[in-house]
């Protein structure tokens, strides 16, 4: 699921937490598909035009606080703000996680700022994502 906004205040990057959270409790996660193997944890994703009156930074402090009163299986896999950078979770070694399956308690939210290269980096994770999850995609 991928919540698309034209313009990230702090008001509508939380709709779009909220909006993450519901498709993430909604959508079926653990079942077994054709008894085979498990089904992946659905993912969540935010894309936005661009910032407004905010910063990287400042929603990444905004995720901190939301994540705060929300389980990691309600998290947000990754945000991309288009020429602006990205947001994802990491882990104390550095390592990067977009699957849900990975996000746990033990990781935080940081910020890139990769500029024009937002969106390829955006397009990359999801890419990610899709090829890791199993009978979602």
């Amino acid at each position: 699921m991928i919540e698309v906004k034209s313009a990230l205040s702090k008001t509508e990057f939380l709709d779009a937490l909220e909006k993450v959270k519901t498709f993430k409790t909604m959508a079926p996660a653990g079942s077994h598909v054709m008894m085979i193997s498990q089904r992946s944890q659905p993912f969540g994703l935010v894309f936005a035009y661009g910032l407004s009156d905010n910063s990287l930074s400042s929603l990444v402090e905004n995720l901190k606080e939301w994540e705060a009163g929300n389980p990691p299986t309600l998290w947000p896999n990754y945000l991309c703000v288009l020429e602006a950078g990205v947001i994802y979770h990491r882990n104390k070694l550095f390592e990067d996680f977009h699957d849900s399956n990975k996000i746990t308690a033990e990781t935080w939210p940081i910020n890139i700022s990769f500029g024009e290269d937002s969106l390829f980096k955006f397009y990359s994770a999801l890419h990610d994502m899709c090829a890791h999850t199993i009978g979602a995609c």
